[in-house]
């Protein structure tokens, strides 16, 4: 058998695939966008078609740079959570199962295997080194800029957006940037992505992402710091159980203060919106959604079955505009459960690894998924891979799959003697 020299080994092993997987991945979401010249033209077949042809695109590129890393890397480096594994084996599991009473057999089977490689392709997304996953996130940063830039310079500008683009979406492609320069760790692009993230989110006036962009804020500079072990991190955690049983208690409440909140903040011309289609307003999607849901309360209609059905009640297509929802809807009360076990898993397991090992990029990724929670609520997305944030959501939920333990905490160890890293200033191991 032919040896492999050891520099020709190291070299092999400093390629990062997802350099250009991961921008290319985001640019395959902005670029058919240009097409929307009216809201209109969202339903066209000539869009459905190039937005298609373009998500398909994306996956496959990312999911051939995952398939090039796993080969120059190998496996050792992917040492996998069984508590997270046990959680997305048992939701893939019933999204698969749920094939077997789908009113769209070929597009829910479809949708589990297009499922399993994106998250087979984000898991090793993560099995890089802590330099490679920032240098991707840079310039993922950079591609939606452009892309951003694009969309401005080819459509019209509008009130709130480019063209005919859905607002939200625009807000959304601004906070996505954001999370992503906190991820490369340079404050330039922080700076500049927290600039334009908002200005964006302004512009577009997008109330939800701006509550999730404040609550990850929130999670990163206000409570994170204080969670420097498992004691912490217990508390934490029994402090945000407490506050989602409140929540759900006085939710219509807390929801009519939120937009309410949002819509002062954002300065939201819009009448309509103002006046009760935002978060509030969507209570009349949430009652058609739960009247649909009888029936098929336990199983649903099968996993991403949505389009094929007709939601045509009360002007309300196929978006209930609740992603916890739309998931009931997909896979019953039980998948949407274990949608919930995989988010909250996924969260304990990245706090935890920034609680011990002081990982920035597992303390980025917990903040994340708690952000995305108003998201969850309000907007229909919740495994979808054409949105920015939502695919950021399934990015970092992967994330939670892999343990590189002794890379973390060897890396923040280097990080804090060089005098350039972490806040903490105690040894990980102690803290």
């Amino acid at each position: 058998m032919m040896r492999v020299r050891p520099e020709t080994r190291r070299w092999a092993e400093s390629i990062n695939p997802f350099f250009i997987a991961l921008p290319a991945y985001f640019a395959c979401m902005a670029l058919p966008l240009a097409g929307l010249r009216t809201f209109a033209d969202y339903f066209t077949s000539s869009y459905i078609v190039l937005v298609h042809r373009f998500q398909i695109a994306g996956v496959v590129v990312f999911s051939f740079a995952a398939a090039i890393s796993l080969v120059i890397r190998g496996r050792r480096q992917l040492v996998v959570n069984g508590a997270m594994l046990l959680a997305w084996s048992v939701l893939i599991g019933w999204y698969g199962l749920s094939v077997f009473w789908s009113v769209n057999p070929v597009m829910t089977a479809v949708y589990v295997v297009v499922t399993t490689v994106v998250i087979a392709g984000c898991t090793i997304f993560w099995s890089q080194s802590n330099e490679a996953i920032e240098a991707s996130a840079s310039v993922a940063v950079i591609a939606i800029g452009l892309g951003m830039v694009y969309l401005a310079s080819s459509l019209k500008l509008g009130e709130r957006s480019f063209g005919g683009v859905t607002p939200n979406e625009i807000g959304h492609f601004g906070f996505a940037a954001i999370v992503l320069a906190y991820l490369s760790r340079k404050p330039a692009y922080i700076l500049g992505a927290l600039a334009a993230g908002v200005a964006l989110i302004a512009f577009s006036q997008a109330r939800t992402a701006l509550l999730a962009l404040l609550l990850f804020l929130a999670m990163r500079h206000l409570v994170t710091p204080f969670i420097t072990n498992r004691s912490r991190l217990v508390g934490a955690c029994l402090l945000g159980g407490a506050g989602a049983c409140v929540f759900v208690l006085v939710a219509p409440a807390l929801i009519d203060l939120a937009s309410s909140f949002a819509t002062r903040t954002l300065g939201v011309t819009d009448i309509a919106r103002s006046s009760g289609s935002g978060f509030s307003g969507r209570e009349r999607s949430w009652e058609i959604g739960r009247a649909l849901l009888s029936g098929h309360t336990l199983l649903g209609y099968g996993y991403r079955t949505r389009g094929s059905l007709d939601f045509g009640i009360g002007g309300i297509e196929t978006n209930v505009h609740s992603g916890l929802l739309n998931a009931a809807l997909d896979t019953g009360v039980l998948g949407c459960l274990g949608f919930i076990a995989v988010m909250m898993t996924a969260t304990w397991s990245l706090l935890r690894s920034w609680a011990e090992a002081r990982s920035e990029p597992d303390r980025l990724a917990g903040c994340f998924l708690v952000a995305m929670w108003p998201v969850l609520v309000v907007e229909g997305n919740y495994m979808n891979f054409a949105a920015p944030s939502s695919f950021l959501m399934t990015l970092f939920l992967a994330g939670a799959l892999t343990m590189r333990r002794t890379e973390r905490v060897s890396a923040y160890t280097a990080s804090e003697e060089s005098g350039d890293g972490g806040e903490s200033r105690r040894s990980p191991r102690t803290a």
